[in-house]
């Protein structure tokens, strides 16, 4: 649920907001506060680690008497250097209700009870008393038991396959004409969107944005006027004043915005480069009495809106990349392998609830440690 709810970004919070109106006595940064911590990775780990606990301390004194048992037994079995382990203890079980009570001091007088009932029912429903254990178990029961131990390794490819998936979907929703248009205007090189995603905290503020912004429309128009058959260069510098693209031998302006004053600016300290501006903002210019207004033209597909959707997405991709929700893959996929165990009768379905909190618990805290321990790194 926390990697949903950090996919999805500031949806919840807005939620949250919303609903604290219908809440009484709690304001909505109360709630907001509320959620960041119920989403917070710290939070999610402890969380899980306290249901584990509580699903199996119910049972832990159960399981470690359970446990001992078996160890004791086969340790004392086996000590006797007895070939067949089994059948030594299976005989031994059978047996026990011909014990006197000195050997049974373990167990109370109900107990011993019960036991020498149940024997003497065995004995009744048999005619007879409780043979000996035979050597080899009849049928399947004597079959050894084929241990999967690929069934780890499954999982991890499956995770890691679900994962390069993910990264693949996100490198390729980072448009390329953004990615030139970062390249040319950083210092640092961006050949590839994981370069991207390394740096993209630097366009975190609205001014990084809107520069982006019009660094991608610089591209767009490019491979558009390039398609129309023109021959069109960058200048040497992201930063060259007066104009941004050479179209044809001229140097030409490109302007993406919804403010006229840019084109007011603009002609007034380069009155001979004209603009190519996006289809509104050419619109607005035509519709002015100026001078420099037939020096304004737009390109084929040249959208405001568009090349703004191009930047948001590009970077929400690239971002992406830093939010692969390994521990939720692994989460799913343990969760399928537990249905599977339990369908096919390896795994008894009221034991089901208790294997998924203790499985998925120590697989979606590793995934997230590691995760973590891979961003602290980066």
């Amino acid at each position: 649920m926390a990697s949903a709810i950090g996919s999805v970004g500031f949806a919840p919070y807005i939620a949250a907001a919303k609903l604290s109106a219908v809440i009484p006595f709690v304001a909505g940064p109360t709630l907001t506060s509320l959620l960041f911590v119920m989403i917070n990775p710290v939070t999610v780990i402890a969380g899980s680690a306290a249901l584990g606990y509580l699903a199996i301390s119910g049972r832990a004194s159960a399981a470690r008497e359970v446990a001992a048992a078996r160890v004791a037994i086969l340790l004392a079995v086996r000590s006797q250097g007895a070939d067949n382990v089994m059948a030594v203890l299976l005989d031994a079980f059978r047996g026990l209700h011909r014990m006197p009570d000195t050997e049974l001091r373990h167990l109370n007088g109900k107990q011993r009870k019960a036991v020498r009932g149940l024997a003497e029912t065995i004995s009744a429903a048999m005619s007879t008393s409780i043979p000996p254990t035979s050597a080899e178990a009849p049928g399947l029961w004597g079959a050894r038991i084929a241990v999967e131990q690929s069934t780890d390794r499954q999982d991890t490819a499956l995770v890691a396959g679900l994962t390069a998936g993910d990264m693949l979907y996100h490198a390729a929703a980072v448009d390329p004409a953004v990615l030139a248009a970062v390249d040319f205007s950083r210092v640092t090189e961006f050949d590839m969107p994981l370069d991207l995603a390394v740096h993209v905290e630097n366009f975190a503020s609205q001014g990084a944005r809107v520069a982006l912004r019009g660094y991608s429309a610089e591209q767009l128009v490019m491979a558009q006027l390039i398609e129309e058959g023109h021959d069109v260069v960058l200048p040497e510098s992201a930063t060259m004043p007066g104009y941004d693209l050479i179209v044809d031998g001229v140097p030409v302006q490109v302007k993406c915005s919804t403010s006229i004053s840019l084109l007011q600016d603009h002609f007034e300290k380069y009155p001979d480069v004209p603009v190519i501006a996006d289809t509104d903002l050419a619109a607005q210019a035509q519709a002015l009495d100026e001078p420099w207004a037939p020096m304004v033209t737009t390109a084929s597909g040249f959208d405001l809106d568009h090349v703004q959707s191009l930047v948001d997405r590009s970077l929400e991709a690239a971002a992406g990349f830093a939010d692969v929700p390994v521990p939720l893959y692994a989460t799913i996929i343990g969760g399928a392998r537990a249905a599977h165990k339990a369908w096919t009768g390896q795994i008894p379905v009221e034991d089901l609830p208790a294997w998924l909190v203790i499985d998925l618990t120590i697989r979606g805290g590793l995934a997230g440690a590691g995760q973590a321990g891979g961003r602290s790194w980066a």
